[in-house]
């Protein structure tokens, strides 16, 4: 999913994030928008996968103060989207990822 954002050749510069702990697959700005995506198989962990990207964002957002942040998981085996809201307030999104390919 990420190597395909780099060859829509739109521009897109991803950008990756490691702390040791938690990591996100990539992340990249979309209509002003910073989107922390993670690519999952499986559903079994997208609840718990955009509950650690919710909170690196929130780290993020305290020390730079910055808004319109959203952690988006791309699932294979998924069939439709999914809100997740999760514990801080934010609200994360499962996507297909036949869906998302075809949007983004």
């Amino acid at each position: 999913v990420c190597s395909h954002l780099i060859r829509l050749e739109r521009g897109i510069q991803l950008e990756f994030y490691n702390d040791g702990e938690t990591d996100i697959d990539c992340i990249f700005e979309l209509h002003g928008n910073k989107i922390f995506l993670q690519v999952e198989r499986s559903e079994r962990e997208v609840n718990k996968d955009l509950k650690k990207t919710s909170n690196i964002i929130r780290k993020i957002k305290d020390k730079n103060d910055l808004k319109n942040y959203y952690p988006v998981s791309v699932v294979y085996d998924l069939d439709e989207i999914r809100i997740y809201n999760l514990s801080n307030g934010q609200i994360g999104v499962a996507i297909p990822t036949h869906y998302f390919l075809s949007l983004i």
